[in-house]
C-alpha cells in the first residue's frame, strides 16, 4: 500500500511539474528577454524603429492561467517593455523553430497552439473550467467531431488525470444512476445514448468501459466522455475496459485512427495515459458491485481492490487482469481458465460466495456482446449490459442502458432497461467500409 500512495505522489509531482513548469518557463524567458532587450535596445536606435514593430502575441496570454505565478507584477513589467518584447519573443522563437525539428512533440505542440489561434484554445479552456457551462450535446458533438487539435487534447488529458488520481480505485456512487457498457467508438449511438438517458449534467453516468476500438469515432466518442469528466467530475464516473489497453488498441483500431486523424501516434499515446488513471471498479448504493468484466480468484472482498496498482499498463495476468477479462457460464462451478487466454470463466457459487461476504447483492458488467442488449443470470445475481448497437456495424444486435432510480427494486432489475438500435445508416456520416464479411470474420475471431 505504501508502494502505491508513493506511486501516486510522484504521479502528483509529474502532473504538476507537466502544467505548471512552462508557465513559470516561459515567464522566466519573457522578463530575461525583457531585461535584456530594454537595456540592449537603449543605446541603440531599434527603439525608434516603430513602424516595423509587429504586435505578435506574447506566449504568456495564450496560455491558460497559473494560479500559481503572480501576474500582477509580470503583466507590469510586460506593459513596461512590450515594444521591446516583441522583438525578443519573435527571435526566441525563431532560433526555437530553427533549432528543433517539426518531429519534437513539445514544439509541435507549441506551434499547433500558435497556429490554432487563442479562440479555439481559450474554447476548449473555457469548457474544461466552467462550472456553469450548460452541456448542449449537439454543439458539443459538432465541435468535436471537426477533431481535437493536439494541444486541446493534452490539456484535457492533463486535468482528467487530475482528477482520477485522487479518485479511489473503487467509485462509490449512488442512485439514481445510468449505467452504460462498451460503447466501442460508435460516435452516433453515442449520442442516441444521451438523447435516451438524458444529457449531463441532470443524468449521472456510470461507463463501464471499451470506449474504444472497433468503431469508426474512438477519437470523438473519448473526447466528449473525458470532457465531461472534466466539467462534472461528479456527474460521471469512467470505468476500465480491457480495450483501455495498449497491446489491445494496437490491434483493434485506436491506433490506426489516431494515425490517421491526427498524422502521428502522438493521440494514442496522450489517451493511454489517461487510461491508466482510469477507476478500476464501482458500487452503487453498498448494493451493486460494477465491474467492466468479472471476477478473480485472487479477489475474495471488495477492499483488496485498493491494493492493485492500476497507475500502470494492465498486467498479461493477475487479478488486474481477471476484472477486465472474465466471463461467467452458467454451466461451470469455480473458476477455470478463459478461452480468451486471459481471465477466467466462473458460475453461480463464485458469484454467491462474493457478494455474500461483501454485503452485496448485484454484480453488473459488460464486456459480451448479447445481441437481446442485456442479460440477467444466476437467479438475478448478475447482469449484463451492452451498449453498442449493431456492433461493428455488421452484427445486427440491438443495445440496452441501465436506469437504476433511486433505491431500485433489483428483483425487478429488466424493468429499468432501456433498450435501443442503432442509428440508421442514412443518419450517420462514415469513412469507407471495408468489406462487410471481412469485417464480419475477424468480429468473430475476436469473440472466438
Amino acid at each position: 500500500m505504501e508502494v502505491i500512495l508513493q506511486k501516486k505522489e510522484d504521479l502528483r509531482k509529474r502532473l504538476r511539474l507537466k502544467r505548471l513548469s512552462f508557465f513559470e518557463l516561459a515567464t522566466i524567458i519573457q522578463l530575461t528577454l525583457a531585461v535584456f532587450c530594454y537595456f540592449a535596445t537603449a543605446f541603440t536606435p531599434l527603439s525608434r524603429i516603430q513602424l516595423l514593430v509587429i504586435k505578435i502575441p506574447n506566449f504568456l496570454f495564450i496560455l491558460p492561467p497559473n494560479p500559481n505565478v503572480d501576474t500582477t507584477k509580470i503583466t507590469r513589467k510586460y506593459k513596461a517593455v512590450s515594444k521591446y518584447l516583441v522583438w525578443g519573443n519573435a527571435l526566441f522563437w525563431a532560433i526555437v523553430w530553427m533549432i528543433f525539428p517539426p518531429q519534437y512533440n513539445y514544439f509541435k505542440t507549441v506551434k499547433s497552439v500558435l497556429s490554432a489561434g487563442i479562440h479555439s484554445y481559450n474554447l476548449t479552456w473555457r469548457l474544461a473550467n466552467s462550472l456553469e457551462f450548460e452541456f448542449d450535446i449537439e454543439v458539443v458533438f459538432d465541435w468535436i467531431a471537426n477533431k481535437l487539435g493536439e494541444n486541446e487534447f493534452s490539456q484535457v488529458c492533463i486535468k482528467v488525470k487530475e482528477i482520477l488520481i485522487d479518485e479511489p480505485n473503487v467509485a462509490r456512487i449512488n442512485t439514481p444512476v445510468t449505467v452504460v457498457g462498451d460503447v466501442h467508438g460508435q460516435f452516433y449511438d453515442v449520442m442516441e445514448i444521451f438523447n435516451l438517458g438524458g444529457e449531463v449534467p441532470y443524468t449521472n453516468y456510470l461507463f463501464l468501459g471499451d470506449y474504444v476500438d472497433r468503431g469508426y469515432y474512438s477519437i470523438e466518442v473519448l473526447s466528449i466522455f473525458l470532457l465531461l469528466k472534466v466539467i462534472y467530475p461528479c456527474r460521471i464516473t469512467l470505468l476500465r475496459g480491457n480495450h483501455e489497453t495498449r497491446g489491445i488498441t494496437t490491434t483493434y483500431g485506436f491506433y490506426n485512427e489516431c494515425k490517421v486523424k491526427y498524422g502521428s501516434e502522438y493521440i494514442w499515446e496522450l489517451a493511454m495515459e489517461v487510461f491508466d488513471f482510469f477507476q478500476i471498479a464501482s458500487i452503487i448504493d453498498n448494493r451493486i458491485f460494477c465491474i467492466h468484466a468479472g471476477l478473480s480468484p485472487s479477489i475474495t472482498f471488495v477492499e483488496q481492490l485498493s491494493l492493485i496498482d492500476r497507475f500502470q499498463e494492465v498486467p498479461p495476468e493477475g487479478p488486474f487482469t481477471d476484472l477486465l477479462w472474465s466471463d461467467p457460464f452458467s454451466s461451470k462451478e469455480g473458476f477455470k481458465p478463459s478461452a480468451r487466454n486471459a481471465g477466467y470463466n466462473f458460475g453461480s457459487k463464485v458469484v454467491d460466495k462474493f457478494l455474500k461476504v461483501n454485503g452485496l447483492e448485484l454484480i453488473l458488467r459488460s464486456h459480451q456482446l448479447i445481441r437481446e442488449g442485456y442479460e440477467i443470470l444466476f437467479d438475478g445475481k448478475f447482469a449484463t449490459v451492452w451498449s453498442a448497437p449493431n456492433y461493428c456495424y455488421v452484427m445486427n444486435n440491438i443495445a440496452s442502458i441501465l436506469e437504476l432510480p433511486t433505491d431500485p427494486n433489483l428483483s425487478n432489475l429488466k424493468d429499468y432497461f432501456n433498450i435501443f438500435v442503432a442509428v440508421p445508416t442514412n443518419e450517420r456520416v462514415k469513412p469507407s467500409e471495408p468489406d462487410p464479411e471481412e469485417k464480419k470474420s475477424s468480429t468473430m475471431e475476436y469473440f472466438n
